[in-house]
């Protein structure tokens, strides 16, 4: 493979590294003991109830509620919604006479790693308690059962049906997204996936670890990728993918963490995405033009070659390549000499090895080129 100056160009280094282009094979809570004599709610008088907090160290969401109650309601009304909320965990429940402007609606009062949802609901003068995304009587125990526990696990979307990604609330996935898209600062070539993990670890948000029956695997994976500079969130889901590992952020009792392991479900931390923007735009030394010619040479080494020139992190395919038995160490691509775009350069190169290039953005919209398969790309 030739870089050679031509017609007075200067010379530029030619010493490639090749380590990351080697093939791989492949009880609900109990009233507290002394709630002290209730008055019921008669007439404008509040009534509040405090359940004592489970004292099991992976606490469940809290959900409390204020419920306002409108004049004509029976006056049993209080009592039988004061003890079908306790009984099913509501931890704080506080039921007043309605002045007019309350409405149903939920607020988000805790931390984003362990959520307080705090409920404002209207008990109707025909005794039926309207909530967000919900309308019961007294006898719909189990309806109201199931209502608080979506409210519990999927936040205000998952009363409405609509699942947030990853199952985390709002605030919780946007801190997630800003954690994930720190750079990696530390060079990966030759770590372990375990290793990486740990240093990746370290300074984050959230918890990360790696799966009990994941972790052999994990000690004994090594990264041929060079991800210094890749976005955290995107550069940790492609060194674990060979493995057969995905990145999942979740929500647990314990609040938010970063998974690593096995799918268990179809949500996983994507391997960048593809830009809006024009790749001149994100990638303009791809379109720079260079007198190339590479003869029956290791395609990894071409690769190598133009993508120290171009100066933008590489991300190989491993999964796809070994499925369908492509070898960049292996495969030997020509190029006439020719004046060529580093960019057409590469496609061609690749091309001959069953290859392609792709221009992804990581989670801080910072460019690098995705190597897969013509086949994977389609």
């Amino acid at each position: 493979m030739d870089f050679r100056p031509r017609r007075g160009m200067a010379s530029r280094p030619r010493s490639f590294s090749r380590s990351c282009f080697a093939p791989r094979a492949q009880s609900p809570s109990t009233l507290a003991a002394a709630v002290g004599q209730a008055t019921w709610l008669l007439a404008g008088i509040a009534l509040v109830a405090t359940a004592a907090r489970a004292q099991a160290p992976a606490a469940k969401p809290a959900v409390t509620m204020d419920l306002a109650i409108e004049r004509g309601a029976p006056i049993t009304a209080s009592k039988e919604w004061y003890e079908l909320l306790t009984g099913l965990g509501v931890e704080r429940l506080r039921i007043h006479s309605a002045d007019g402007g309350e409405q149903p609606k939920i607020d988000n009062v805790g931390p984003a790693q362990s959520p307080t949802y705090q409920v404002q609901g209207l008990i109707k003068s025909n005794n039926t308690l309207l909530l967000p995304n919900g309308k019961f009587t007294v006898r719909d125990r189990a309806a109201i059962k199931q209502w608080i526990e979506k409210l519990g696990a999927g936040g205000v979307r998952g009363l409405s049906g609509k699942k947030n990604p990853f199952g985390l609330e709002p605030d919780a996935l946007r801190s997630v997204m800003a954690d994930l898209r720190k750079p990696i600062d530390f060079s990966t070539t030759g770590l372990s996936i375990e290793d990486l993990v740990k240093r990746v670890g370290e300074g984050r948000a959230y918890p990360l670890a790696i799966d009990a029956e994941a972790a052999k695997t994990a000690a004994a994976t090594k990264i041929d990728d060079q991800m210094q500079g890749v976005a955290i969130g995107a550069g940790l889901a492609a060194a674990v993918r060979p493995a057969g590992f995905v990145l999942q952020p979740r929500q647990t009792a314990r609040g938010v963490e970063y998974r690593i392991g096995k799918p268990d479900s179809g949500e996983f931390w994507p391997i960048g995405k593809i830009p809006r923007e024009r790749n001149a735009d994100l990638a303009p030394k791809l379109f720079e033009m260079e007198d190339i010619e590479i003869t029956d040479t290791p395609a990894a080494e071409a690769l190598a070659a133009i993508v120290e020139r171009i100066a933008i992190p590489c991300l190989l395919d491993y999964n796809a390549m070994a499925a369908e038995g492509v070898e960049p160490a292996k495969a030997k691509v020509t190029l006439p000499a020719k004046r060529l775009a580093y960019g057409t350069a590469l496609q061609r190169a690749l091309f001959q090895a069953r290859l392609k290039w792709e221009l992804r953005v990581d989670d801080a919209h910072k460019p690098f080129l995705w190597i897969t398969t013509l086949r994977a790309a389609q």
